[in-house]
C-alpha cells in the first residue's frame, strides 16, 4: 500500500474482501482510504468497530432486490440514517 500511495497520492485506496465480518480490525491497519463492508456486516456495527478515522463502504444485503418496493425502499432509509461520517459510501447492486 505504501508503494502505490506514494506514486498515486491523490488516488483513495478501497479494500474490500467478501466474508470480512471477522477482519474489519486488521483490515483498518492496511493504510486504506476506504473499507467496504460485506453486506453481512451491519454498517453502523462496521462504523462502531472501525471508528471515524476511516471511510466505509456499504451494501444492501442482494435479498432486498426481490422485495416489495416498499421493503426496498425501507432498507435504504434504515442504511442512510446510519450514515456516519467521516464518509460514508452506499452502493446497491
Amino acid at each position: 500500500m505504501s508503494r502505490i500511495k506514494k506514486e498515486c497520492p491523490h488516488v483513495p485506496l478501497v479494500l474490500y474482501i467478501n466474508g470480512n465480518g471477522g477482519l474489519l480490525e486488521r483490515m483498518k491497519d492496511t493504510g486504506v482510504n476506504v473499507i467496504g463492508l460485506d453486506w453481512t456486516v451491519d454498517m453502523a456495527d462496521g462504523r462502531r468497530r472501525l471508528g471515524n478515522g476511516i471511510s466505509v463502504q456499504g451494501n444492501v444485503d442482494p435479498a432486498f432486490l426481490f422485495s416489495p418496493l416498499p421493503v426496498l425502499t425501507d432498507e435504504i432509509h434504515r442504511l442512510v440514517k446510519v450514515q456516519i461520517f467521516p464518509f460514508n459510501l452506499f452502493m446497491l447492486f
